[in-house]
C-alpha cells in the first residue's frame, strides 16, 4: 500500500491547491493518528529530565490557539478574520 504524503486543501474564490507537508525522514506521524501527541510528550518530557528551556513556549501556544480558532471562523463564515489581542509574536 502506498503511503500518502500528508497535505494541506486550499480552497480560495473556486480555486484549489494542494500544499504538501513534508515529514522528517523516518517519520511514523502519518501512520498512527496518536504519534503527534506522543511525540509531543516525548519532547516536553526530555526537556523537563534535561533541565532545558522548553522549544515552544506560552505565547506560541497561544498564538496558534488564537490562528486556529480564527482559521475555523473564516472557513465558516467564508471571510477574513483578524486575530487581535495576539501575544507579540503574531504582530
Amino acid at each position: 500500500m502506498d503511503r500518502q504524503e500528508p497535505s494541506l486543501q486550499l480552497r480560495r474564490g473556486g480555486v484549489e491547491a494542494d500544499v504538501a507537508v513534508p515529514l522528517e525522514p523516518g517519520s511514523t506521524v502519518g501512520d498512527d493518528p496518536d504519534a503527534v501527541y506522543r511525540l509531543a510528550l516525548e519532547t516536553v518530557s526530555a526537556a523537563f529530565a534535561a533541565g532545558d528551556p522548553l522549544r515552544h513556549g506560552r505565547d506560541e501556544a497561544v498564538a496558534q490557539a488564537m490562528t486556529l480558532e480564527a482559521i475555523e471562523e473564516s472557513a465558516r463564515t467564508s471571510r477574513p478574520v483578524v486575530v487581535c489581542g495576539a501575544p507579540a509574536l503574531l504582530r
